[in-house]
């Protein structure tokens, strides 16, 4: 994002001018620093200039791993159920 000095001033003199019109001292520090946020974004401004974005990273491919069904072992030994109790 690229703001010009000349809109950020300009911002910056409004909320002075609300400032001046504050009528309590809560209102008129939340405009202070709608203008210390304001002056530090044109400052911050001149650092970011060196900035590139860093390349995003894909992610990595899941892969799904299918288990193969497995079916009961039928055993044919005279048994009476499939319980281990039954004989």
């Amino acid at each position: 994002m690229n703001i010009s000095y000349k809109t950020l001033l300009e911002k910056m003199e409004i909320e002075i001018k609300k400032a001046r019109e504050a009528n309590g001292e809560q209102e008129l520090k939340g405009h202070l620093y709608a203008v210390k946020a304001l002056a530090e974004l044109a400052l911050e401004g001149e650092d970011s200039r060196g900035y590139s974005p860093q390349k995003s990273i894909p992610p990595e491919k899941v892969q799904t791993i299918s288990i193969p069904r497995q079916e009961r072992v039928k055993m044919d030994d005279g048994a009476n159920g499939d319980s281990l109790f039954d004989f």
